[in-house]
């Protein structure tokens, strides 16, 4: 990708399946909707710190992402942006996101361990809805709103924790 890039368009690479991997320039500040669904990215995705907005379904459905690194700056992340990414194991959301939409882990099944931001307000419906391996997560005091469903399907073996 050019090294000038500023945004990747909503389903720019939709359904490429014969891709891969993928190196997003460090120039890029928005990812569109559906922008890398479809394709076949697999083992560590690491998005850039420039990065502030992620696209609803952007990663939607690869399953061969094992690792994620988050941006340091991301300030908004869209539903089901990860939804069905089912080999990540562990997220850490960056503390420049303080709202969490639908479904946005939803059906990461070998996710374990999250990591939310210290200033999180909301966690919207299904947000980690059939995360079946979650087991252990930690809820800000800050936040105001969990969502219908947001850990539906979730065994949670190990204990929730809520900052007082």
């Amino acid at each position: 990708m050019p090294k000038n890039l500023e945004t990747i368009g909503g389903q720019a690479f939709y359904n490429c399946s014969k891709i891969t991997q993928i190196n997003i320039p460090s120039n890029v500040i928005s990812i569109g909707s559906l922008a890398f669904a479809g394709t076949s990215l697999s083992g560590e995705l690491i998005i850039p710190d420039s990065v502030k907005e992620i696209g609803s379904q952007a990663f939607y459905n690869l399953s061969s992402i094992t690792s994620l690194k988050l941006p340091s700056n991301l300030q908004i992340l869209e539903k089901s942006a990860f939804n069905g990414c089912s080999s990540i194991v562990t997220v850490s959301i960056p503390d420049s996101v303080i709202d969490l939409p639908g479904a946005v882990f939803a059906n990461c099944t070998s996710l374990k361990n999250v990591y939310l931001p210290k200033d999180l307000k909301s966690i919207g419906y299904g947000a980690f809805s059939g995360c079946s391996s979650l087991e252990n997560i930690v809820l800000p005091q800050t936040l105001t709103s969990i969502g219908v469903i947001s850990f539906s399907g979730c065994s949670l073996k190990g204990q929730v924790h809520i900052c007082v």
